[in-house]
């Protein structure tokens, strides 16, 4: 099955008339939220410094897992967003089949991972605790739009840095969790799950 590609915040999609204006911005959180409430910072210093890229090689590593796995599972067509950790596009691929629309979607799930330092998921349940705060959340970030639904996940390195976001779109939200999952891990990186032993830096749940 062929594919619409990304590659870099300045490419653009085949065949698509035109894309979110914010795709090549970068996401800006306030001031008084940077290091707070699980904004995401600059990653720390590593010995490894390898092991904390999020290259473009990493980055096509986790989608074409994703969209392999996806095919495997003989799900609908699928789109996925890969981002560092400024919401800034490293790879974006879309299937045959998947609607336009799917990128900005698979994209905003990135961004809400990243807006709350959570699973989009997560961002999804705390929207229907507290609306007021999450709307002053979007207002933070900006042009770039939080789609809160399940598919959306940090990438770590193993000391728990974020490196960037990934986010599916195409299937059921169970599965759309699953495939992230795989896609990051398939590329040597780490989910919050994989990394819930180390406590408050890492919240895998709500």
């Amino acid at each position: 099955m062929e594919r619409s590609e990304i590659r870099g915040s300045a490419s653009i999609v085949p065949g698509c008339a035109s894309l979110h204006p914010g795709y090549g911005h970068r996401l800006r959180p306030h001031r008084a939220l940077q290091g707070v409430a699980g904004f995401p910072t600059m990653p720390a210093t590593s010995s490894n410094a390898e092991s904390r890229m999020l290259t473009l090689q990493k980055s096509n590593v986790i989608a074409e897992a994703i969209l392999k796995k996806g095919r495997e599972m003989k799900l609908r067509p699928l789109c996925v967003v890969v981002t560092d950790i400024g919401a800034r596009i490293k790879t974006a691929q879309r299937e045959d089949g998947c609607s336009q629309a799917r990128v900005e979607m698979a994209l905003g799930k990135a961004v809400a991972s990243l807006a709350l330092g959570r699973s989009s998921a997560f961002v999804r349940e705390r929207q229907k605790q507290g609306p007021e705060f999450v709307a002053q959340v979007q207002n933070f970030v900006g042009e770039q739009k939080m789609f809160m639904v399940g598919g959306g996940e940090l990438i770590r390195d193993e000391a728990g840095n974020i490196l960037g976001a990934v986010g599916v779109t195409g299937a059921t939200e169970d599965e759309d969790e699953l495939l992230v999952a795989h896609g990051i891990r398939a590329a040597g990186f780490k989910t919050d799950q994989d990394l819930a032993h180390l406590g408050a830096m890492v919240r895998s749940k709500a």
